[in-house]
């Protein structure tokens, strides 16, 4: 990776945009057409202590709708794997599937109740997962906004009025 630049591969460092001021190259103009050069230099803020594995985990777990009603459901309260089964249309064994590609995102925890296999949700990686992708919002909002002022500079209806 570059110096102070953002790789792609790691999303648990995203680039945090610094602008510079614009420079006009030697008497500014260029071939009869002002120049103007902006750099952007990006510092890198680490959003959370995720992995680049759990990042994946996180996303393919959540990924699937059952899943997802899966982790809603034991947010609320503690299931046990035999309820979480029979409020869906697929075996046993399909739920137990679920559950453990959940767990191995640590999106839920098991624990046992007596012979029962409880099932609870897990909100502290939940957050951080929301943290994640809130970071990733705030990046592409900054990069709209400089977009919508390079425009506003280059926009010739607003510099006539």
């Amino acid at each position: 990776m570059p110096r102070g630049g953002f790789d792609a591969a790691r999303p648990e460092v995203a680039p945090r945009p610094v602008e510079t001021p614009a420079v006009t190259v030697a008497g500014g103009e260029v071939g009869g057409c002002a120049v103007r050069i902006s750099r952007v230099i990006y510092n890198q803020m680490v959003v959370s202590e995720l992995s680049d594995q759990d990042v994946n985990r996180i996303f393919r777990a959540l990924a699937d709708a059952t899943r997802r009603d899966i982790v809603r459901r034991t947010l609320v309260a503690d299931v046990s794997v035999s309820q979480l089964a029979d409020s869906y249309a697929m075996s046993f064994a399909a739920v137990q599937k679920h559950v453990a590609l959940l767990e191995e995102a640590s999106l839920v925890t098991k624990s046992s109740r007596g012979r029962e296999r409880m099932v609870r949700g897990n909100l502290a990686r939940i957050r951080q997962a929301q943290r994640l992708l809130d970071h990733f919002e705030e990046v592409w909002r900054s990069r709209i906004d400089r977009l919508d002022a390079l425009l506003a500079e280059d926009d010739p209806a607003s510099s006539d009025t």
